[in-house]
């Protein structure tokens, strides 16, 4: 994920001015939520809020610019993480993707997928347990009908 500075050194070029305080403002989240931080502030309704939020200082036009750069940058950056993870695994190189999302769901989702032996596995698993607990459930009635006799 591109740090503030990235951020800024981009939009300095792009645009003539770092817009530091925006950045900050769009990746405040980043220390709650970590990588999950894009679901609060990554958002055509963010682009707006930027824009009257900071739009005295940039003007309206060019606060919306930069926080929508902001945001195409880091989803670029994802993009190409997301490439390289695809290119490695049909490879055979990576069979765990790069950034789990929050839960691990994205893991999760992604061995359910993609290794169909998992899914047999944990299916026969599942099945075997719940044969155990009746065979423990009929073990015990059993045992207490005998033992009333």
């Amino acid at each position: 994920m591109p740090d503030l500075e990235h951020h800024a050194e981009h939009t300095l070029k792009r645009f003539g001015f770092r817009g530091e305080d925006i950045h900050e403002f769009l990746d405040e989240p980043v220390r709650t939520f970590g990588f999950a931080h894009r679901e609060f502030r990554h958002d055509t309704e963010t682009i707006k809020l930027v824009g009257r939020m900071f739009g005295s200082e940039y003007g309206r036009e060019l606060a919306e610019n930069i926080a929508l750069d902001h945001i195409m940058l880091d989803h670029e950056e994802t993009i190409r993480k997301r490439k390289k993870d695809v290119q490695e695994i049909s490879l055979g190189i990576n069979f765990i993707p790069r950034s789990p999302q929050r839960n691990g769901r994205r893991l999760i989702s992604f061995y359910w997928k993609h290794l169909p032996a998992i899914k047999f596995f944990a299916l026969i698993g599942t099945g075997l347990f719940f044969l155990l607990v009746l065979w423990i459930i009929q073990t015990i009635l059993d045992s207490s009908s005998t033992s009333h006799l």
